[in-house]
């Protein structure tokens, strides 16, 4: 194992005490790395003397018990599910909007009905249609696309698995949701505010404590 290797491993099994603690002990390995170094030792020999970093992070976890406390992420989960919620209510009436593209017989029906209430055209009402289709289909790929980043996200957020990443998903799911659909919007406000306060809201530090 190469010493990349071992950092990023270590990184893996110590994601969930604080950074600056993180940081400290990264320091601490990088001066053991620079020794071994001088004494003509590879990044293999020192791995291997290090053993499994599995092993070492679970044996350097208790020294920072008490430093920080994991916080509910239930608003977060709520305003994604709003979001959800509106962006599959969304979704299904872009589904009825594009719905006549694939059936001739109630399309008739609507440009029948269209004729006779109003003085457009059989060339504009056919153009209405269509834009109306077109609509439809880029609301259904836009609901679609928060749907599916906000069930992701919801699963990082619960239990402050991910919530960075969780945050960062609705962000993105926001911003192209209504990039694609601006009848997205009120879905898209929820899930951006939901992403914002998961980056914003970070875990508690407290003063750390001795384990026994």
């Amino acid at each position: 194992m190469t010493k990349n290797e071992f950092f990023q491993e270590l990184e893996r099994y110590l994601d969930d005490i604080p950074y600056t603690e993180y940081q400290d002990i990264v320091r601490d390995f990088e001066e053991h790395f620079h020794m071994a170094y001088s004494e003509g030792k590879s990044d293999h020999q020192v791995t291997k003397e290090l053993g499994d970093p599995k092993m070492v992070a679970q044996s350097l976890k208790p020294e920072y018990t008490g430093k920080m406390v994991n916080i509910k992420r239930t608003a977060e989960i709520v305003l994604s599910v709003i979001g959800l919620i509106i962006d599959v209510i969304t979704g299904i009436f872009g589904f009825l909007l594009i719905y006549p593209e694939s059936n001739h017989q109630i399309r008739q029906r609507m440009a029948d009905a269209m004729q006779a209430g109003t003085s457009l055209s059989s060339a504009q009402i056919n153009e209405s249609l269509d834009t109306l289709g077109h609509a439809g289909m880029m609301l259904l790929i836009a609901s679609v696309i928060g749907i599916i980043l906000a069930i992701i996200s919801i699963v990082f957020l619960k239990g402050n698995k991910k919530p960075k990443l969780g945050g960062w998903l609705l962000i993105i799911a926001a911003v192209l949701s209504f990039v694609v659909s601006q009848a997205t919007f009120f879905g898209a406000i929820f899930l951006l505010i939901g992403g914002i306060i998961a980056l914003v809201r970070k875990s508690k530090d407290l003063e750390p404590v001795a384990v026994k």
